[in-house]
């Protein structure tokens, strides 16, 4: 029991499970806080449905872990030195097995944005997923020791989730914004 305690708090450690719950608070603030607040005051209906939010959600939260795990691939020699025994590749958890947790990871998401693009029909959203997955790792890979541009990258990433939903409720808010309401 002890050593399962253990495995369960490494895990939720490594998986950095208060930056994913910050994540998800400030989605579902936005969303529900600020978008459809503003859209129920002109009788204008959210575009997503809740299941598509939520599919959202999860792709984002995905994509989240997903760079925690490549950057923590590419910092094994760093973090071997600085974290010692607290961290996860090498002490706990085989690179091998991270690589395969970061592919599936990936998949899954990929085949998440992939369903939710099809349920909305917006398949012009497609792009965000691969593109988000490629800079993580590129930024993990080339760009962390470049301060301009890896800090750069990572306050675009850290505002693409403010900005996530406001795109994916675009049709509902561009109606507000023009006045327009809909016929009920």
């Amino acid at each position: 029991s002890t050593g399962m305690k253990k495995s369960l708090t490494q895990i939720l450690k490594w998986l950095r499970w208060p930056n994913l719950i910050i994540v998800f608070i400030t989605m579902a603030f936005i969303r529900y806080g600020i978008i459809s607040p503003a859209l129920h005051a002109e009788s204008i209906p959210l575009d997503l449905s809740t299941l598509s939010f939520l599919l959202l959600c999860l792709t984002t939260l995905l994509i989240t872990f997903g760079g925690y795990v490549i950057n923590d691939l590419f910092d094994q020699e760093t973090d071997a030195k600085n974290k010692g025994e607290k961290r996860a590749i090498g002490v706990w958890l085989s690179a091998s097995k991270a690589w395969a947790i970061y592919f599936s990871v990936g998949i899954i998401g990929l085949l998440l944005a992939t369903y939710l693009a099809w349920t909305e029909n917006k398949w012009q959203w497609l792009w965000i997923y691969p593109l988000a997955v490629f800079l993580l790792a590129w930024y993990s890979k080339r760009l962390k020791g470049s301060v301009l541009i890896g800090n750069l990258l990572v306050s675009v990433f850290c505002s693409g989730v403010a900005l996530l939903l406001p795109f994916a409720e675009m049709n509902s808010i561009s109606k507000m914004h023009n006045g327009e309401q809909m016929m009920q």
